[in-house]
């Protein structure tokens, strides 16, 4: 029990999984923007070639860990549909890598050579989190057909509020109309691709059972194609440097910019930084409703804002606002449970137990509660039906793998 009103939900240590997600995006971040290298821009073929190499890392897991690689068996009409899903999942995540570049095609940036494919959702307003917490919510109720509660809708509100208050701070709202109504809406398509693709990875690995390296390989492949591709075209412009396309010239300009230790280090450290980014993030969506992806997001936008000089004089008026924000966020993901007015009622965990007590009868006890009191949640958590018994709520113990907690019959 965290104190009298508040406690930490159903928790087990799969839960770090999202929050070591977004310690790893906020590595990313930082290492595009404090990297050594003359040329900030970057080169994006091999940022590319690296991103490729960090999906195709991830089919080494199940042999580190011995996983079987077997898919668990399907019906034959899901395994004859199997190149309409893949295609599916392509189609998704080109359109969700075209939905990051827009933004700087609309600025004027692709043909300045001012371009790095990012997630735009990592920095930048958190008026767009906001946006995709709902967007994330209705694509939930629609495909997966989770159902929702008032915790969730005052949380999703508070998020909202604070994350607007916190815009208001750091002048993202100044930015959002500087970069003109376009930018804004394309920014709220990206918002529903992003979501489309997440909603895709989860339905292929949730309802068709389909393992998450294979997924990840899958991404690989079109990457390297992509990255193959533009290397190609820049090859085979025999004005190299001088070419008056921006984003030609700037590819090799980058190579005389930056010593081979430079640029070899960085396609290192990218592909070791994504490869663990992009292995988190996967099985968040395995693990997880895919709204827990949103805590990739909050903590890179809170550092990035504190750390730009030039928000100096109003940053740090937000931290309160980014903390209450966060709570909002641990709430509406159940991962902290706020225990009065009723707001804990409809949370995963007490659903689940009133169906247990349900399950016992009226008095709360069955035939199979006199030979056994202890009643296995899952592989985490057990409760005693002796203990609850005569208490007015019913409370989770966690197991403890080295001892017995069965009584004896």
């Amino acid at each position: 029990m965290v104190c009298k009103y508040i406690r930490l939900g159903d928790l087990n240590r799969k839960h770090l999984i999202p929050f070591f997600l977004g310690l790893s995006n906020l590595v990313n971040q930082l290492i595009i923007k404090f990297y050594p290298e003359k040329d900030h821009r970057g080169n994006s073929v091999l940022d590319l070639y690296s991103s490729s190499v960090s999906f195709i890392f991830v089919l080494f897991i199940p042999c580190i860990f011995k996983i079987d690689h077997r898919e668990i068996p399907k019906e034959n009409e899901i395994q004859k549909r199997k190149w309409l899903h893949y295609f599916v999942l392509v189609f998704t995540f080109i359109i969700y890598m075209a939905s990051k570049v827009l933004p700087y095609i609309v600025n004027g940036q692709l043909f300045s050579g001012d371009i790095r494919i990012t997630n735009p959702f990592s920095e930048g307003p958190f008026t767009y989190v906001g946006v995709d917490m709902i967007v994330m919510t209705i694509a939930t109720i629609i495909v997966f057909k989770n159902k929702y509660y008032i915790h969730h809708i005052i949380t999703i509100i508070g998020f909202i509020l604070f994350g607007n208050i916190s815009d208001i701070f750091l002048d993202n709202y100044d930015e959002m109309h500087n970069s003109g109504i376009w930018f804004n809406l394309i920014m709220l398509v990206s918002i529903i691709f992003d979501t489309i693709f997440q909603s895709t990875q989860k339905y292929l690995l949730e309802k068709l059972y389909y393992p998450y390296w294979k997924i990840n390989l899958t991404f690989g492949i079109v990457l390297f194609i992509f990255a193959s591709i533009s290397l190609i075209i820049y090859l085979s412009n025999k004005e190299r440097a001088n070419s008056p396309i921006s984003f030609v010239s700037d590819f090799y300009k980058y190579f005389e910019a930056n010593n081979a230790g430079i640029i070899i280090g960085k396609f290192i450290l990218f592909t070791i930084t994504n490869f663990i980014f992009n292995t988190l993030s996967i099985i968040t969506i395995y693990y997880f409703n895919i709204t827990f992806y949103l805590i990739n997001f909050i903590f890179s936008k809170f550092v990035l804002a504190l750390i730009d000089k030039k928000k100096e004089s109003k940053k740090f008026f937000c931290i309160i606002f980014f903390l209450l924000q966060v709570f909002c966020l641990l709430v509406y993901l159940e991962i902290i449970e706020l225990e009065f007015f009723g707001l804990n009622k409809n949370t995963k965990r007490n659903i689940e137990l009133r169906g247990i007590v349900d399950v016992q009868g009226d008095n709360g006890r069955d035939s199979s509660i006199g030979l056994n009191a202890t009643i296995d949640i899952n592989n985490d958590y057990y409760i005693n039906s002796l203990e609850n018994d005569k208490e007015p709520f019913i409370e989770m113990n966690p197991k403890n793998n080295d001892e017995e907690h069965s009584s004896p019959s």
